[in-house]
Parts: C-alpha cells; structure tokens; sequence
C-alpha cells in the first residue's frame, strides 16, 4: 500500500463578468494513496546532494529530487504555466508545492468542454503526480488518490498488471534526467502524455498494442495516454467510466529490442 497524504486545499479566483471572482478548489480526500509508497526510502536518501556530477546510478525517487534541486522542474513550471488559460494560471500560482511538468487538454471528461491532464511535481512528497481537470465541475483531482484508476488489460489476457502510471512516468523521467540537466526545455519537445482519440494518433498503432475487449470505437475517441518510455514508441491509455468515476487502462503498446 501507499501512504498516506493529504492535498490541501488551493482557492483559487477565477474570472466571472468584469468584477465578480469566485473560488474554486482542488479537491483531495485524506486516504490512503496507491501512488506515494514508492517514495518511501532509507532515511539516507532524503540527503541527496545536488551536483554537477551525471544522474545515472541513482534511484527514481533522488533523481527527481536532483532535478528539482536544479531549478530543471521550475524552468519547465515556468514555461508551461505561461500557456494556461488565465484561470488555471491562477491555480498553480497559489499552488507552491506544485511544479507542472507537462500538460494536455481536450474532452477528457466527455462534456464537449475543455478538460486538462497534468504531470506535476510535488515537492512536499518529492513525486509525481498525474492530476485532472473536469472543466464542467471546475475541479482538480489526482489520480488514484482522488480517482479510482482501474486496469483491464490483463483480465482480458493482455497487456501487464501496471503499478502506478506516475511510477511510469518517474521512470521515464529518470531515463532522460542526464539530457534534463543540460537543456531543460528539451523534455518539452515530444508528449508525455496526450488527449487524444487514438484511432487517429500518429504514435498509437493500435493493431500492434494491447486493448481491453470491452473497448468501443467510442472510447478510443478521448482517451489521456502516457508516454512510458523516452526510447521506444510505448503508450499507455485509459479513458474516463462516467457511470463509475473513475478511470479504466484499456489500451497499451509496448516495444522492444
């Protein structure tokens, strides 16, 4: 199991006419996370030092926060948030402990609005977060601690039986921490993660992939994916269950050596 934490709550002012503002919040429910315990280490690694030496030969967890030591994430933070709608500026302006890495937007909650997908960094538990934006319920949420994220892959005999996307996306981090070091703003230049309907996407070969058998052509149409790997074309996609709340794993592709 993960441990356990707590999000604060952000308030937010979000334009409304020419005069009014109003609040709006991040919501986060005390529980236990599926997605923190990977961040627990040896009291040790807490005392990382930031160097000029190479990132290799160290874990995930430490590279993240050498990076982060770095200045890497709050380049990429500052960068990122200039391109938010005025409202969303706002909410990682008042969000201190957030560094947004990457982002994404479309109609991932299936309301025709335009919802977002964020990896950012949380500097309070030194990991990486996967959070979404429901645009009709002006709301922020963190998977797996906010939004059960449920993978089909492998009772429908396919794909692997995954631990966290955001362990995901730490690896994939990690693997390009030496290049993020030297030029920052190169992690931007290929998606980590995309909304998009992945019958058209130029990166997901579906017939190569892996997908859940209760798949429609529906739900191929707004799926978030996550890149997996920062060698190989690898994707990972789930889509959002608007009956459940939650989010399903119904397509991966994987490839190799």
């Amino acid at each position: 199991m993960r441990q356990l934490f707590t999000m604060g709550i952000l308030a937010i002012l979000c334009a409304c006419g020419s005069q009014q503002q109003h609040d709006t919040q991040i919501a986060h429910t005390e529980q236990v996370s599926t997605d923190s315990a990977s961040h627990k280490t040896p009291a040790a690694t807490d005392t990382a030092q930031v160097s000029n030496e190479p990132v290799r030969g160290i874990s995930d967890y430490d590279k993240l926060k050498l990076l982060a030591g770095k200045n890497v994430f709050s380049t990429l933070h500052s960068k990122l948030v200039a391109t938010l709608p005025d409202s969303l500026k706002e909410v990682f302006k008042n969000s201190p402990d957030l560094d947004l890495l990457t982002s994404s937007k479309g109609n991932l909650f299936l309301n025709d609005k335009e919802d977002y997908a964020f990896v950012v960094y949380n500097k309070k538990k030194a990991g990486i977060e996967l959070m979404v934006y429901d645009a009709l319920a002006n709301k922020f949420s963190a998977l797996y601690s906010d939004i059960k994220v449920e993978n089909e892959l492998p009772s429908h005999g396919c794909g692997s039986a995954i631990d966290t996307l955001t362990k995901d996306i730490e690896y994939k981090i990690g693997e390009q921490s030496d290049d993020m070091v030297k030029e920052p703003a190169k992690y931007l230049e290929t998606p980590a993660i995309k909304i998009a309907d992945i019958s058209k996407d130029k990166d997901i070969l579906i017939k190569d992939g892996c997908m859940s058998k209760r798949t429609t052509k529906a739900d191929c149409k707004n799926a978030l994916c996550i890149a997996t790997s920062s060698v190989y074309n690898n994707w990972t996609c789930i889509r959002y269950d608007k009956a459940k709340n939650s989010f399903v794993v119904f397509f991966s592709q994987v490839f190799a050596d």
